[in-house]
């Protein structure tokens, strides 16, 4: 799965900050090893880890060619994490 672009607005920005995750940390996660997995028509769950290491589970809307827009975002439950663990080697 390729991530060109995120579509973002005061809406999404406030929501995901309100989970003290930033469109930066959003953006490592996309870069590094992450694991995904379809969720509902065109939503998807990311399990991944920033750059300086924290476990972050996102979830996005694909709107096509690339783009995506982030609904949600927050720290993994231990459960998620070693789940995300066990997946990604």
């Amino acid at each position: 799965m390729r991530i060109k672009y995120f579509e973002w607005d005061s809406e999404n920005k406030k929501h995901i900050s309100s989970h003290d995750v930033t469109q930066m940390k959003v953006r490592e996660i996309c870069r590094s090893k992450f694991w995904v997995r379809k969720a509902t028509d065109k939503r998807y769950i990311f399990f991944g880890r920033t750059f300086s290491g924290r476990y972050i589970f996102l979830v996005m809307r694909d709107l096509g060619k690339g783009k995506f827009r982030p609904i949600t975002a927050r720290n993994m439950t231990e459960k998620e994490k070693k789940f995300y663990k066990k997946k990604v080697k």
